[in-house]
């Protein structure tokens, strides 16, 4: 195994400078204060913090989704003020379509490119195989375990192969094993594509063994309060990385920060 300590920095792909957001009728809700980070060309980068930080909110802005009040997001060299193509997005909730299948739901990401259809088939199977949902490709949302779902979810935003994954707490409402089954295909899939993620969570272990670098935030009004690399060796396998003396400390560094330690 390869250790990434050493993993030289790629271009800036990402870059929030002093960000702010308010919510409520008169700006009485600060959910983000000075918010300021870079994320690089195909770094995996995971944000934790408590509940009501702002974690998702931050998440939301750099998709375009959301305006924000103060300071300046970039993409990939342009504003973060619409969705855009190249940014893909993954949330807690599915929100596939009840009436459609596997193959259908996985579709909805490239039918608005106006590609041939023979095409876009041919996009979609090469998806399914990819995320071992063969033998599932006719059945329908309500028919697949929570983690087929969000396989699904998955690879909707990744058809279009954008080259900025964001994930809002995907495995959040999975049980404990079917969350880490999905860890391990997840750092698959980067591997194979070589994205640039940020990745939304509220678990320490979860951060430690996904990113190569976890930035913490505080309580609300959310500020990124520390930057943590992650330097243990790639590729990551489940328990023999988990029972390493170097994972424990890590976790114990970021319990810490997050105030639990």
């Amino acid at each position: 195994m390869r250790v990434d300590s050493t993993k030289p920095a790629g271009e800036v792909v990402i870059s929030l400078d002093a960000v702010g957001k308010s919510f409520g009728k008169n700006g009485e809700i600060r959910a983000l204060e000075g918010v300021s980070c870079q994320i690089h060309d195909r770094e995996f980068v995971a944000v934790l913090g408590p509940s009501g930080c702002g974690k998702s909110t931050m998440l939301r802005i750099i998709g375009g989704l959301i305006p924000y009040n103060d300071g300046t997001v970039t993409v990939l060299g342009h504003s973060a003020r619409e969705p855009k193509d190249d940014v893909g997005i993954v949330f807690q909730s599915t929100n596939l379509l009840s009436w459609r299948t596997v193959e259908g739901n996985i579709r909805l990401g490239v039918e608005l490119q106006k590609l041939p259809d023979d095409k876009i088939r041919e996009k979609v199977v090469a998806m399914i195989k990819m995320l071992g949902l063969n033998g599932f490709e006719k059945s329908y949302p309500h028919e697949l375990s929570g983690g087929m779902r969000q396989r699904v979810a998955i690879g909707q935003a990744l058809i279009r192969n954008p080259p900025v994954l964001l994930m809002d707490e995907p495995f959040g409402a999975l049980d404990a094993l079917t969350r880490d089954r999905l860890n391990i295909e997840l750092l698959r899939i980067w591997r194979l594509h070589q994205k640039t993620v940020v990745f939304i969570t509220h678990s320490i272990s979860e951060a430690v063994f996904l990113a190569d670098r976890v930035l913490v935030m505080s309580e609300r009004p959310g500020r990124i309060i520390e930057e943590v690399p992650i330097t243990l060796p790639r590729p990551r396998e489940g328990l023999s990385i988990r029972n390493t003396p170097e994972f424990g400390q890590y976790s114990a560094q970021l319990s810490e920060l997050m105030g639990v330690g």
